[in-house]
């Protein structure tokens, strides 16, 4: 029986998915506190994100980025909850509508990031290998709040497979890649491929094998008895 249980856990072992990690950051540090205000407003009338593609089956865990709430600028009313979502992306390789509907939605959340610091919130969404949308923003799903991204220094952001784009009610009428500052926003995406499924001759097989070693197991008990 001990070898039944201990094949059994070696089992849901191997099912398991990986451990989390980041799969994708657009930037990392220094920040920059010379920036004017510190960064880029995430408010209900401009979205913040990045794309970024995964290359298999992904479990994702968690989204967030470098924000900056103004704690010691009240002036600028900044505050309260965001909204972070993973989108699909349309042909072009942006996100699909505007500051009052966004298509394609997948997962989001609504949250209170942390002021100068990573702030990461949690998301339960699995992801087929392809690109995806990473959005931060106000005004949609409740969150009401108003945020910044802050700015790395220049020269020091580092580059993933994605880039930076925005939506606003200005000069980002509609989504748009941010070529004056590429990349200089920290966002990123934590989660753990999934591991693979086996195949059905691979359930046949294993089936096969644990009821062979229960026959082997009563043969052995029935042994025993008649001893």
């Amino acid at each position: 029986m001990n070898r039944l249980a201990s094949f059994a856990v070696a089992l849901c072992a191997a099912a398991s998915t990986a451990q989390a990690a980041t799969i994708f950051q657009s930037a990392t540090g220094p920040f920059d506190k010379w920036a004017c205000c510190a960064g880029s407003s995430i408010s209900d009338t401009q979205f913040i994100g990045a794309s970024f593609s995964i290359s298999q089956a992904t479990k994702v865990d968690a989204i967030g980025g470098h924000f900056n709430n103004f704690a010691d600028h009240p002036d600028f009313g900044l505050g309260g909850a965001v909204f972070g979502a993973i989108v699909k992306l349309g042909s072009n390789g942006l996100p699909v509508g505007d500051l009052s509907q966004i298509d394609g939605v997948l997962a989001y959340k609504v949250f209170t990031p942390d002021s100068g610091v990573d702030s990461q919130t949690s998301i339960d969404v699995t992801l087929q290998a392809g690109q995806y949308g990473l959005v931060f923003g106000s005004g949609l799903f409740g969150a009401d709040g108003r945020s910044s991204l802050t700015f790395v220094q220049p020269g020091e952001a580092t580059t993933s497979d994605g880039a930076v784009m925005t939506l606003n009610n200005s000069s980002f009428p509609t989504w748009g890649w941010m070529d004056d500052t590429p990349n200089r926003f920290r966002l990123f995406v934590s989660g753990a491929p999934v591991s693979s499924v086996p195949e059905p001759q691979a359930w046949l097989m294993l089936a096969m094998g644990l009821a062979g070693c229960g026959l082997v197991h009563r043969r052995r008990s029935s042994s025993f008895k008649l001893g």
